[in-house]
């Protein structure tokens, strides 16, 4: 008689779903192991990526972002399920799968997981994110070699690929100097073909940068033209940077 009942429609991508139960101050999650439910098929069997996504649950920032308690043994043995039960997405998986034996400090994860590596590396065609994750399995082996020739590869084949955002990103955050921070920004906004959405927060680190060396005429120049959800946020911070060296605008 006390017994509570819904639905709701998963999206068509999606492979498990966790819940958490609330009412007024209390809130219910099974005492922080989760309510988690997996995708089914038409034969009963979880999805592709279902076990994956349980391993993240458990053993990853999805379990902490919905209150679940950290359990790796209980991780890695989702993730192993996975990588056993849809070989056709090994590549897909390999990051994770090693990631899950080393967080439970698996004697033989090398023994286990270079041979899949060499195998999948010999099947070429690897996405950008494939060979990075490939680059740093091998890098955390003990196999710096293979390692770099991986990544410069990668570089090769995807000039203009996220390692690439990445290391310019890198650059940007280490200038110090505003004007040259600004040319980079600039650069950075027009050969990726940044969207205005996420050229606010990269704008906003030429502002800060401008804040730095009071120069708040450019600093104003350039706030104006980002818009408030992400000027809030970053005012604040800056309101506690300027309080704590005792500046003002």
């Amino acid at each position: 008689d006390n017994a509570f009942i819904g639905s709701f429609e998963l999206p068509k991508t999606a492979t498990a779903a966790a819940f958490t139960f609330v009412a007024d101050d209390k809130r219910d999650n099974n005492q922080k192991k989760g309510y988690i439910i997996q995708v089914y098929d038409d034969k009963k069997q979880p999805v592709p990526f279902a076990n994956k996504a349980l391993f993240r649950f458990y053993g990853d920032w999805d379990g902490q972002i919905a209150g679940i308690t950290r359990d790796n043994q209980l991780a890695s043995s989702y993730m192993e399920k996975e990588y056993k039960a849809f070989p056709e997405n090994k590549r897909e998986n390999i990051y994770q799968y090693f990631l899950s034996m080393r967080n439970i400090k698996k004697p033989d994860v090398n023994e286990i997981i270079l041979p899949e590596v060499a195998k999948i590396e010999a099947e070429g065609n690897l996405a950008e994110d494939q060979y990075a994750n490939l680059s740093y399995i091998y890098k955390e082996s003990n196999h710096k070699e293979k390692a770099d020739a991986l990544t410069a590869t990668m570089k090769e084949k995807f000039p203009m690929g996220n390692w690439k955002k990445s290391e310019t990103n890198r650059a940007i955050y280490a200038e110090k100097n505003a004007a040259k921070r600004e040319a980079l920004v600039e650069g950075y906004i027009k050969e990726f073909n940044i969207e205005p959405a996420q050229a606010a927060s990269v704008k906003w680190l030429m502002a800060a940068a401008y804040a730095d060396e009071n120069n708040w005429d450019k600093f104003f120049a350039i706030t104006k033209n980002i818009d408030m959800s992400t000027l809030a946020f970053e005012y604040g911070l800056l309101a506690r940077k300027l309080a704590d060296s005792s500046r003002s605008l």
